[in-house]
């Protein structure tokens, strides 16, 4: 009777090795799927949820690890939005034990914004508005806080009425501010709500009115 041959050791090593590997890779691409359906949105709410934990003072983030960060990395240069605007508010705000470094979120945003995604589009916007990073520009910093806005973004609509409320980078247009502050306010927005009744008691772009100034 003819003996089965055996397997030699150092195969079934690699063998599964190779198995653990591909379970990881596997994991790592369904977790990633079940992220992105879980946290995108048209109104990214799922990454305003992510700049929140980002901007809190809380260090417990999911970008503390030098693993997940390699991760993130990696996937933002694959191409992933949601991840390369993530990228760009870990930078701007030195989380996870990250230095920061304006021009690497820069870069970051500026990637994201341009396969359309609307927070990073106004996060650029902010950026060109402040001048981090790269050179201060209010009229780029208008363009991409339009493309937001037009997406929804009411952190752009906000900014938009600010820019319009003060002649930034634009003619002083109380009546375009007043527009952006609108959408803005639809939204829920406090600080727009806080600057229509501003407007309203001042009667700057609307007619004096110190009863919906107080509402």
């Amino acid at each position: 009777m003819k003996t089965p041959t055996r397997m030699p050791r150092d195969l079934k090593r690699r063998r599964s090795k190779d198995a653990n590997n591909e379970n990881n890779i596997d994991s790592v691409a369904a977790g990633m799927l079940a992220y992105i359906q879980s946290h995108v949105s048209s109104n990214n709410t799922g990454l305003k949820r992510i700049q929140s934990s980002i901007h809190s003072d809380d260090d417990s983030t999911p970008y503390s690890s030098l693993d997940d960060m390699d991760l993130r990395i990696n996937a933002a240069n694959k191409g992933n939005p949601i991840e390369q605007c993530a990228l760009g508010d870990i930078y701007q705000h030195s989380k996870g034990g990250v230095s920061r470094d304006h021009f690497e979120a820069a870069k970051w945003y500026l990637r994201a914004a341009n396969q359309g995604l609307a927070v990073a589009q106004c996060q650029l916007g902010s950026t060109y508005y402040d001048g981090k990073g790269i050179s201060q520009s209010y009229q780029r910093s208008l363009e991409w806080y339009l493309k937001a806005a037009d997406q929804g973004n009411v952190d752009a609509q906000d900014k938009l009425g600010e820019m319009y409320r003060k002649g930034k980078g634009v003619a002083q247009d109380y009546h375009k501010a007043i527009e952006w502050y609108l959408k803005a306010a639809n939204q829920g927005s406090t600080t727009a709500q806080n600057t229509i009744g501003s407007l309203y008691g001042y009667g700057h772009g609307i007619p004096q009115d110190y009863g919906k100034a107080m509402e």
